[in-house]
Parts: structure tokens; C-alpha cells; sequence
């Protein structure tokens, strides 16, 4: 193989993956815009974090009185509240009270970062419409993405 034959067969794949990464950063910015969107329409505050940020939650604890409580009795358990925020879609950061909400298909968490506690967690059937309609709108987003890339 010559060094031209070489340096050719690098910088397809390069260009590709390049190409591809452009096209996801588009992709997620007409996501993000969409969940903007919905979240200005819903009257919902708080600053939006798409992609959601990642967290270690090995030294967070879990309150399950609150989240399996008689006065708020959500039925979620520690192992599916980790597992809402791990494959959260989106999540809303709440300055004032320094915590994050994480939204998903299954369900959603809310995380007190401050004093590192899963606060509470809830499945997708108690979201109220505003949330509802926040991750119909990103499913539908992601969608119309996956569909353009083809």
C-alpha cells in the first residue's frame, strides 16, 4: 500500500464521522429548540438541560419515605428512580431550590443536588399534561431527526 493509498483510506471515515457529528449537532439543536418551545408555550420555568447532564449517583441517597409515603405514594422504587434519571431525555434545572427534574419515556426523578438526595421520583402515567407534552414533543423531535439523517 502506497502512503497516498493510506492517508485516503483515514480521511473517508473521517469525513464521514464528521459529517455525522454535524448532522447529530443539528439534530439536537432543533431538539433542544423544540423542548424550548414547549417549555415557553407550558409556562414552565427553569432552565432546560438537553442533552441531561450525567451524574454519579453512587453517593446520592434515596428518600423513600417521601417517594413511598402515604402522603405522596408514587410506588417507584430506588433501583427504577436511578434508572429514570440515567435515561432521562431531558432535565430542568431549578435554581431557587437547587435541584433537577429528570424526564423520561418511563418516569421522572427529582434530584436535590445540595444535599445529594433522590427527593422523589414518579412514573410516566402521574406526569401532569405540561411534562406530558414535553416528552411527546421530544419523542416526536427525535423522530423527524432519525428520519432526516436517512
Amino acid at each position: 500500500m502506497t502512503y497516498k493509498e493510506w492517508r485516503a483510506g483515514i480521511e473517508k471515515p473521517k469525513s464521514k464521522n464528521t459529517a455525522d457529528a454535524l448532522q447529530q449537532v443539528a439534530a439536537d439543536d432543533k431538539i433542544k429548540r423544540t423542548l424550548q418551545e414547549t417549555m415557553a408555550a407550558s409556562k414552565i420555568k427553569g432552565e432546560l438541560k438537553y442533552p441531561p447532564p450525567k451524574m454519579d449517583l453512587t453517593s446520592f441517597k434515596f428518600d423513600a419515605v417521601h417517594t413511598q409515603g402515604d402522603k405522596h405514594p408514587h410506588d417507584v422504587t430506588e433501583e427504577e428512580a436511578r434508572r429514570f434519571i440515567d435515561e432521562a431525555y431531558f432535565a430542568i434545572h431549578f435554581k431557587g431550590n437547587d435541584s433537577m427534574n429528570y424526564f423520561g419515556r418511563e418516569g421522572a426523578a427529582y434530584v436535590q443536588l445540595g444535599k445529594k438526595k433522590i427527593r422523589t421520583a414518579f412514573k410516566a402515567e402521574e406526569y401532569n399534561p405540561k411534562f406530558k407534552q414535553m416528552v411527546e414533543d421530544y419523542e416526536k423531535a427525535r423522530r423527524e431527526s432519525e428520519l432526516s439523517a436517512d
